[in-house]
């Protein structure tokens, strides 16, 4: 019996693709792919995420370190508003996260963010404040699809794993959850994830 429902953020229920807001800053088609490309294959989030930076502000000079040829672009990417733009609720999927409430399911958070990221989601999304916990990597650095995360959120809770169904857009988390005995889904359609739901 599914008692708790466990939400990957990015990508589930957050848009996690910065691509349309580096479009929107009108740069060329090749210059647009280079930064993408330069951000999102970065180390760098990786460290976010795992807290080793508290905040975007320390990682710009090290992006530009590491893409010289990009210094004004990744500045402008990084205005104070970027998070405004990169980080927006799934509108269409966002029924799932109310269905799960609808069943008076418990509803846990398991997700790769930065610090400064996830404050801004709690900060300004009344969603992520209803859930009934949440284990963020930044706080526990250590990242998904680590077994360590999956634990400590099992553990933190007091959560049997075959009670738990858990959505995630990664097939490697996936893997790593259903070793550990949970009910994972990789998230793909959230009509079928609502049928998975029940």
């Amino acid at each position: 019996m599914i008692k708790n429902v466990i939400f990957d953020l990015g990508d589930v229920l957050i848009n996690n693709n910065p691509l349309e807001y580096i479009k929107k800053l009108g740069y060329s088609d090749e210059k647009t792919e280079a930064l993408y490309q330069a951000l999102s294959t970065d180390n760098v989030w990786h460290d976010k995420d795992i807290g080793i930076y508290e905040n975007y502000i320390d990682c710009i000079p090290i992006f530009k370190k590491h893409h010289p040829e990009l210094k004004k672009e990744i500045e402008e990417f990084f205005q104070e508003s970027w998070m405004t733009e990169v980080y927006t609720p799934i509108e269409a999927n966002m029924v799932l996260y109310k269905r799960a409430h609808e069943l008076g399911l418990n509803i846990y958070f398991l997700t790769n963010y930065s610090a400064d990221g996830f404050s801004y989601l709690e900060e300004n999304y009344d969603f992520i404040r209803t859930a009934n916990g949440r284990i963020v990597s930044s706080h526990v650095h250590c990242c998904k699809p680590e077994r360590r995360i999956f634990e400590l959120l099992l553990n933190k809770y007091q959560l049997t794993a075959s009670e738990c169904i858990f959505f995630d857009d990664n097939i490697n988390n996936i893997i790593v959850a259903k070793e550990l005995g949970i009910n994972a889904v990789l998230f793909t359609d959230v009509q079928e994830a609502l049928r998975l739901l029940g």
